[in-house]
């Protein structure tokens, strides 16, 4: 199968649907991307996510990943307050 039967075929089936995809892409590549992204916040890991694409490396698949905010708010670190002296320390505000 050609790249452009691929296209073609998934152009009418997204036609077919309804979907809006104004301003959106929405080829085969898009696709590639949307299911690698899915496996992703499903907590699948790289190397499954990287069979299932077709590649041989995870670097590769880490082109199809687009940043996940909400796997990372979990990762995120509280920050601690500093205390004014901080600040006043060495005779003046921010070190002046």
């Amino acid at each position: 199968m050609t790249n452009s039967a691929v296209a073609g075929t998934l152009g009418r089936i997204v036609v077919a649907s309804g979907v809006d995809t104004t301003g959106r892409k929405h080829g085969a590549h898009a696709m590639r991307h949307s299911l690698a992204s899915r496996f992703l916040e499903n907590q699948v890991s790289m190397p499954i996510i990287s069979e299932a694409l077709g590649h041989q490396s995870t670097t590769t698949t880490m082109s199809y990943l687009r940043i996940d905010v909400e796997s990372l708010r979990k990762c995120a670190l509280k920050v601690p307050l500093v205390d004014v002296s901080f600040y006043e320390q060495k005779g003046g505000a921010f070190y002046e």
